[in-house]
């Protein structure tokens, strides 16, 4: 979360976003700067109250010249870029921007009351199953793909590798049909989390198994079955993440029935998968509220797929590229992947304002280069072309798996994802491009570890910069940071063998035969 002492004191503001986002701040404000007074909210379109503060569209808001009458307004909005732009072009220059974890407020909230009678509802239901496992024990262990049901991530690897070891049926779901209709195409034992037969088997199952925390809030009263949570986990990096992104003087503010609500919202984990003791003790158990005895360092099952095949790796996967890129291998091109992480506070990731594209391609060229571009599966791209360009620029589709379009890159330029600490179970060179730290930091997330100590490659800030390290590196072999990557990959991960799949199916036998 982004400490909110950028605002300065006794400061009088207008929030503009009345979204989750926006009611997100205004509970931080509440509890954190009293000193600061919040006049009301702004939208772009809408207005009414919120929190029993009014809400001005913004034609309003600028015909009664109420920017005139506050200190900042202070922008709380995946919009953040489109809304100061629009302000500055009004001549509105008081703006400051904060962050705060969009399900913040919906965690202290009281809880709707449909939740708690849909809760009350299956534990009762979940009680009388009991009698009904003495004849029949429950076999079925069910995976949550990720927003939506995306076959990416741990969850995927992790089932691929155990679907025929288990003595049980294993099922992939999803709550989104073209999602599903691709999955069984492939011949993956998938359900619709609508489906009357899902709702049966969530009571016959013996693990849910999560990697990120999309299902819990969307659907809290998933940990009221009679089943092991086992929580995969996304991946472990730089970044604060979950209940480490709210700051403590925040929870120091919250009442005993709030912070038991918050306590409450972050799923007690039966299993955490974790890398390392080093990110077991200082990420995974206080990020997700788990004690280390309930943790294993078995190490990620995505990154097994970086020393072995994996049957079904290329499902989910835009595989036209990969053939694209197969097809350049063998002309002996070289594959750059450049990935960049999501902005909390932007919508979308424009590369046009970050690369003069039609230079850019000249070097590519010149080089014999193929650089694909892949965004983070939680954002749109803005891209002039489509991945079926045939060019020295290629475009992955964001929501696809990228881990087999990983294992076929000759070097990784990211930013602040924790996508390089995979990476570098290949050893293989890594650029690390913030040409927007600065802003970054002040505007999106913080930082747990020092970026400078925990990047194991050369920083680029400018595009000439990013060449000129290309050009070194790919083109010359100055590839000086070996020792580095080896030394980060083994503070990370205590295992670099491609079984951790079967280090973490062994504890989840032992776990669900207690």
């Amino acid at each position: 979360m982004i400490l909110l002492d950028k605002i300065p004191e006794n400061s009088s503001v207008y929030i503009y976003g009345a979204g989750s986002a926006g009611q997100a701040l205004y509970a931080c404000l509440l509890k954190c700067r009293k000193d600061v007074l919040v006049m009301g909210f702004v939208d772009s379109y809408a207005d009414g109250y919120l929190t029993k503060r009014k809400v001005y569209n913004f034609k309003s808001f600028l015909k009664l010249n109420l920017y005139k009458q506050c200190d900042y307004i202070v922008i709380a909005s995946s919009y953040q870029k489109e809304i100061k732009a629009n302000l500055k072009n009004h001549g509105i220059d008081n703006v400051l921007v904060a962050n705060a974890p969009s399900y913040l407020l919906k965690e202290i909230l009281p809880q709707d009351v449909k939740y708690k009678i849909i809760e009350k509802l299956i534990a009762f239901l979940a009680s009388l199953t009991n009698f009904y496992d003495y004849f029949s024990p429950k076999k079925n262990h069910l995976f949550f793909g990720e927003n939506g049901g995306k076959f990416i991530g741990n969850n995927k690897y992790y089932f691929l590798q155990v679907k025929n070891d288990y003595n049980g049926n294993i099922f992939w779901v999803v709550n989104n049909r073209t999602v599903f209709d691709e999955l069984r195409s492939e011949n993956i034992p998938v359900l619709l989390f609508s489906s009357l037969r899902t709702k049966w088997l969530l009571f016959r199952s013996q693990c849910f198994y999560f990697d990120n925390m999309t299902w819990q809030r969307s659907y809290p009263w998933l940990k009221c079955f009679n089943t092991k949570i086992i929580h995969m986990s996304h991946g472990v990096g730089l970044k604060y993440t979950e209940r480490m992104m709210i700051p403590e003087q925040f929870i120091e503010q919250l009442s005993e029935e709030e912070n038991t609500r918050l306590n409450e919202s972050i799923f007690k984990n039966d299993l955490l998968i974790s890398t390392s003791e080093f990110y077991a003790r200082e990420v995974s158990s206080p990020a997700y509220s788990t004690p280390l005895e309930k943790i294993i360092c078995s190490g990620y099952p995505k990154n097994d797929l970086f020393y072995k095949t994996i049957e079904g790796a290329d499902i989910y996967t835009d595989k036209y590229v990969l053939e694209k890129i197969d097809d350049m291998r063998k002309e002996g091109k070289k594959i750059i992947v450049y990935a960049p992480t999501f902005r909390d506070m932007d919508s979308d990731f424009d590369y046009t304002s970050i690369f003069d594209i039609e230079e850019f391609k000249k070097f590519l060229i010149t080089n014999d280069l193929l650089f694909v571009i892949k965004g983070h599966t939680s954002i749109s791209m803005n891209a002039e072309g489509t991945s079926a360009d045939i060019s020295p620029v290629l475009f992955y589709k964001n929501d696809k798996d990228g881990y087999p379009l990983l294992k076929r890159a000759d070097m990784l330029i990211t930013d602040y994802s924790s996508i390089y600490m995979d990476f570098l179970h290949t050893n293989k060179p890594i650029v690390f491009f913030s040409y927007d730290i600065k802003t970054y930091l002040q505007d999106h997330r913080n930082l747990q570890f020092d970026y400078f100590e925990m990047t194991p490659g050369p920083k680029a800030y400018t595009q000439q910069e990013l060449i000129a390290l290309i050009e070194d590196i790919l083109i010359l072999n100055n590839d000086t940071f070996v020792n580095q990557r080896v030394e980060i990959r083994n503070k990370a991960f205590s295992y670099s063998d491609g079984d951790s799949w079967k280090r973490i199916k062994k504890r989840i036998d032992l776990i669900t035969h207690l």
